[in-house]
């Protein structure tokens, strides 16, 4: 299939990257065609990225996409009513469109939620990182209730055995976080002080994309979201524990409830000493308990799978139509308006601010893509 993944930023290492990213990276390597649309991008940023995963195009401007190119259009944060507001009257007179995906990942950011009109009337499939995403989604209408789960899966490269997921003893810690609390900041520098080394991941001081290298021969990860979901396929134990709290160490008894709220610790809000995260960090290790769960639900490849063939089956039924309808045009508009208002603010970001000019950012994606032809 020809797969356009749309999505508002590329600009750093987050969530919406990530899951857009790994989507594309899969997407690829199952033979389907991807694109790229993103209204904002750094090219420190997309260079490396692009230049590896070499989809289709990679565009910055809604004008210059063609939706009648593709057979699905994956969305983050509403970027496809701006694809469909700026199609020339060819592709409504046509009356024909792909089909529509919808990803919703998280229940609390705003942007996160669907939007005003458009979602609601031509979404074909709406998904959601977590069970509570759902639960909050499902409060914008009948329409949003039927969803499925698509829990920030970890692609098939995190599959290896060389962390030292069987150690007896802890030796070697990776923390990742881009905001670790200060109790837990100290409680690591105590257990470096007791010999443990911490390797560090994440904002401000060491921002990366988590690789497989970043596990081996580490002995356990402190993280929450969607690392944790890395080192459960590389079949290493999880502290999880972040600015929201946590349950501590993963175990057949907590981990329903952690995975419910996306492994983001909010399942188990608490403020703990660091001398308190140290001792249950050294006692907890060792238990059994951290290895009794499931951890195939994670795996993007299986979740991929059930997804491609949900939509080779909507496109079985026969072509779907556009809305006839004039107000659903104006709809469009009136909602693209809306979402200009918050790519304004994004530009004033100080990592995109110097790219803030459309002909500058122009030319460098012009750059990028004549890279990716060689």
């Amino acid at each position: 299939m020809k797969i356009l993944l749309s999505t508002h930023h590329l600009y750093r290492w987050s969530g919406s990257e990530l899951v857009t990213i790994e989507l594309a990276e899969e997407l690829s390597n199952l033979g389907h065609e991807v694109a790229i649309f993103s209204p904002i991008g750094a090219p420190r940023f997309l260079k490396p990225v692009l230049k590896n995963l070499k989809p289709l195009w990679y565009k910055s401007t809604a004008a210059n996409v063609s939706l009648t190119d593709f057979d699905v259009v994956y969305s983050h944060h509403q970027t496809a009513t701006s694809l469909l507001n700026a199609q020339k009257e060819c592709f409504w007179d046509k009356g024909f469109r792909p089909i529509f995906i919808y990803n919703h990942l998280s229940p609390f950011e705003p942007f996160e939620f669907p939007g005003p009109f458009v979602e609601e009337i031509i979404a074909d499939v709406i998904l959601v990182n977590s069970p509570e995403t759902g639960r909050k989604i499902r409060e914008f209408g009948e329409r949003f209730s039927d969803f499925c789960v698509f829990p920030n899966p970890a692609p098939r490269k995190f599959s290896f055995k060389k962390c030292r997921s069987s150690s007896r003893k802890l030796e070697r810690i990776l923390a990742v976080s881009n905001h670790r609390p200060g109790p837990l900041r100290v409680a690591l520098q105590n257990l470096e002080k007791l010999g443990i080394q911490v390797n560090y991941l994440g904002r401000p001081s060491n921002e990366k994309r988590i690789e497989p290298e970043d596990l081996e021969g580490v002995d356990a990860v402190i993280a929450n979201g969607k690392t944790v979901q890395y080192a459960l396929r590389a079949k290493c134990p999880v502290f999880c524990f972040d600015s929201f709290g946590g349950p501590g160490w993963l175990t057949a008894q907590n981990f329903e409830a952690a995975a419910d709220l996306n492994f983001s610790g909010r399942c188990t809000p608490r403020r703990s000493s660091p001398e308190e995260l140290v001792r249950e960090i050294l006692d907890g290790f060792l238990s059994e308990d951290n290895r009794g769960f499931s951890i195939e639900p994670f795996f993007l490849e299986g979740h991929l799978e059930k997804l491609i063939s949900h939509v080779q089956a909507i496109g079985e039924r026969g072509p779907l139509r556009l809305p006839n309808s004039p107000d659903f045009r104006a709809k469009c508009r009136h909602e693209a308006s809306i979402y200009s208002l918050i790519t304004r603010e994004y530009m004033k970001q100080p990592s995109v601010a110097s790219w803030k000019r459309p002909q500058e950012f122009q030319g460098i994606v012009r750059k990028i893509q004549q890279m990716t032809k060689t």
